[in-house]
């Protein structure tokens, strides 16, 4: 699945200052008013059976209405004194689960927290399903979809484990909904993206200037790495496979039993969150993905190289905060495109954890405690955050 993303893709205030290796290394960031709570690796197991998966059980879910009609599931955990409200957005072949401990962080250091899954993800409607094949599933939550084959788990409908959307647009549209559904009269409303979600919550900063107050990105999809191919090569052959077979798997992945998956592979190294992770967004929860259909990587190589382009880097108006991994160790995401992004929009900094893979926010306390601390120091005030001196992590 190496190409998975690379190919679904293929992918401040001029003064964000970098290094002399183009990364920006952040100071000693405006801590938040008191330490924050933040769950402790040692702690984790006891934290997520006692506190976080209750905290996610009960929490109101539901399903809005997004682009051409299409239902995604969502879930709104309200906080009688919320300092803002933070809608999470998730990156490709995720679903809202997969930040159970962050938005639990985030609502137990007094936010209001909100977050979705996008069309073709989690139990939302998937746009190669009819509409009552859809209504069916999620009358059943997803549930019951797997059977086995020589031992391993697959899904019974083969089109299930394919992520797939027709038009990037319907992307950046489904976020605008969700925001406007959940903002609040007189509370900010902040954005935490990740990934694939760090490249939709850019091109949305640049469609609606004013749609959020502002935006901390971790790892976001400007451009992804295309191995084993140059990216004109992998764009040439996205483009043709998309205009002959747009539902089929992209030329790099296939169907994949979920028991492929290994820890080793992981965009992360905390194995205590890899096994918790595994166990919500499983194949057997209907929450796995395979890989990317030709239509859906030939219209997120658009909506990345589209993230860059001057004239939308110009749009963006709030505070944006970005996190990234280590060059060598994040295989997904360029960090030259970052760089890119955040040296011409209004109000950016970016730095670079260099021993983290990229998925951040589940890497061990060494690595995860600081990205927490910046991320809740920016959401208490964003603009001093950006302009904090800068330190080299």
């Amino acid at each position: 699945m190496k190409l998975a993303t690379a190919v679904f893709l293929v992918w401040s205030l001029i003064s964000c200052k970098s290094t002399q290796d183009g990364s920006e290394s952040l100071a000693e960031s405006p801590a938040p008013k008191q330490e924050p709570k933040l769950i402790l690796d040692a702690n984790f197991e006891q934290e997520w059976s006692d506190s976080i998966l209750p905290f996610m059980e009960k929490a109101p879910k539901s399903y809005f209405t997004a682009t051409g009609g299409a239902q995604l599931e969502s879930i709104s955990i309200d906080n009688s004194s919320a300092k803002a409200n933070i809608i999470a957005v998730h990156g490709f072949g995720q679903d809202y689960r997969a930040f159970s401990e962050l938005l639990y962080n985030f609502w137990n250091n007094g936010y209001a927290v909100h977050s979705y899954s996008h069309v073709g993800h989690g139990c939302s409607d998937h746009l190669l399903f009819s509409a009552e094949e859809n209504k069916s599933m999620r009358a059943n939550q997803c549930e019951g979809l797997s059977i086995k084959r020589n031992g391993k788990s697959y899904y019974k409908d083969p089109r299930y484990c394919k992520v797939h959307v027709d038009d990037r647009e319907r992307y950046i549209k489904d976020l605008k909904v969700f925001v406007d559904r959940v903002k609040t009269p007189g509370r900010k409303t902040y954005l935490y993206c990740h990934s694939m979600g760090g490249g939709i919550c850019s091109r949305f900063l640049q469609e609606y200037p004013d749609g959020v107050d502002a935006a901390f990105m971790n790892s976001p999809m400007h451009q992804a790495k295309s191995e084993p191919f140059p990216t004109q090569v992998a764009k040439i052959i996205l483009e043709g496979a998309a205009a002959l077979k747009p539902n089929d798997y992209v030329p790099t992945n296939k169907e994949v039993p979920i028991e492929d998956l290994t820890f080793e592979k992981a965009d992360h190294t905390s194995r205590a969150r890899y096994d918790a992770g595994r166990k919500i967004s499983g194949l057997e929860s209907g929450r796995y993905r395979c890989g990317s259909t030709n239509a859906q990587g030939r219209q997120l190589l658009k909506l990345s190289a589209e993230t860059t382009e001057l004239a939308n880097l110009d749009a963006v108006k709030v505070p944006v905060a970005i996190a990234a991994g280590g060059k060598d160790l994040d295989k997904w995401v360029e960090l030259n495109a970052i760089e890119k992004f955040c040296k011409r929009v209004f109000s950016c900094r970016y730095y670079v954890h260099e021993n983290s893979r990229h998925e951040i926010y589940n890497e061990p306390d060494s690595i995860r405690l600081r990205l927490m601390k910046d991320a809740l120091a920016f959401y208490e005030n964003p603009q001093a955050f950006i302009d904090s001196r800068s330190r080299r992590y």
